[in-house]
């Protein structure tokens, strides 16, 4: 049986990748008294696309990268020397929260949460890149867990359960280090 994740991954983001930023289409202001530079991207009118600090040329603390066609965050990302480090948010045009996880020098590690029109649809934790805890999958447009698996270091370990949309559990199984042991069909 197949389980579908889809991870807090950089490709979402349009943050850049590389391990050093161009600069060259980003206004930049000093600031006095240290290494860091405040940095923006506008559009040909003016509004701002992407800010943040750099550090030496590369991305250090909060970026914020907007929906072109609003006022509105679009991505919140925190680095430490161009990778990611800390929090990770992704928000719709109406501003609420999409995407919610946390890095560690580029590896997931910590809560992760993906919400559709301000509801949550899926949940779990991340031990440096590898799902660990439970993971909850919950039904379209409501509260009702749809699937719960028990991850260690990346592998199904313990149990999982697939509940109807009463929250009645309609099959279970035990896994251990990924291997199915038992279960069925309740």
């Amino acid at each position: 049986m197949a389980f579908g994740l889809f991870a807090c991954t950089n490709e979402q983001s349009n943050l850049t990748q590389e391990n050093s930023i161009d600069l060259s289409k980003f206004e930049k202001v000093d600031i006095p008294g240290t290494n860091f530079q405040r940095v923006i991207r506008k559009n040909a009118d003016g509004k701002v696309l992407e800010e943040g600090l750099v550090e030496n040329g590369k991305r250090n603390g909060t970026w914020v990268i907007y929906h072109s066609d609003r006022d509105v965050p679009k991505v919140v990302a925190n680095f430490v020397n161009d990778l990611y480090n800390g929090p990770y948010f992704e928000f719709n045009k109406q501003g609420q929260v999409d995407l919610q996880c946390a890095y560690v020098n580029n590896v997931l590690h910590g809560y992760y949460a993906r919400y559709r029109v301000g509801r949550k649809t899926e949940e779990g934790n991340y031990k440096m890149g590898k799902l660990d805890g439970v993971y909850k999958k919950y039904y379209e447009n409501r509260s009702i867990v749809q699937q719960e698996n028990t991850y260690k270091d990346g592998q199904l370990h313990g149990k999982t359960r697939f509940y109807n949309e009463k929250g009645d559990v309609i099959v279970e199984y035990d896994y251990e280090n990924g291997q199915k042991v038992k279960g069925g069909i309740v």
